[in-house]
């Protein structure tokens, strides 16, 4: 008889859990969905304001401006090995 007790508690349990679950599943579906779309509409109707181009035109200068950065880094490393290495050659300590 505890078993069968328990087993009614654990029915009557789920059956309230999945009644909730039924009722509140739909609803967060809708709300959802509704956000979805009028997002999407909302997207459609500027696809480009005129932030945009702005954005786009200082991305592309610092794409530009970070290539020459590394062009220069890339030259000041080889003056610095350059430079270490006859210092180097000069002591006497060379690694090389």
């Amino acid at each position: 008889m505890a078993v069968s007790s328990v087993v009614t508690a654990a029915w009557a349990t789920l059956t309230k859990c999945l009644g909730v679950a039924i009722i509140f599943t739909p609803i967060v579906l809708i709300i959802c969905g509704t956000l979805l779309v009028f997002l999407v509409m909302k997207r459609k109707q500027d696809p480009s304001g005129p932030g945009d181009i702005d954005e786009t035109r200082m991305i592309q200068e610092m794409y530009q401006d970070m290539g020459r950065m590394a062009t220069r880094i890339e030259a000041l490393e080889t003056i610095l090995l350059e430079k270490v290495r006859d210092e180097d050659k000069e002591s006497g300590d060379g690694l090389s």
